[in-house]
């Protein structure tokens, strides 16, 4: 006989109710949540991927070498 532990059975027991869970309710509360943070990224201005955009400096590399 083998023993488990407590991790172990906590994570059955989570697993059991993700596979019980109904498959459209829990798409329909990820679209909820992916438009919510779409809306705030949005609000501030960010976008998902990429380099962000840098502030505005005075002056160039280039310029600022040649001194």
């Amino acid at each position: 006989m083998t023993r488990t532990s407590s991790e172990f059975k906590e994570f059955n027991a989570a697993m059991d109710t993700i596979l019980k869970a109904d498959p459209a309710r829990v798409k329909t509360e990820v679209d909820a949540e992916i438009q919510a943070n779409k809306a705030e990224r949005d609000a501030k201005g960010e976008r998902k991927r990429g380099r962000k955009p840098m502030p505005f400096k005075q002056g160039s590399v280039v310029e600022r070498a040649d001194e």
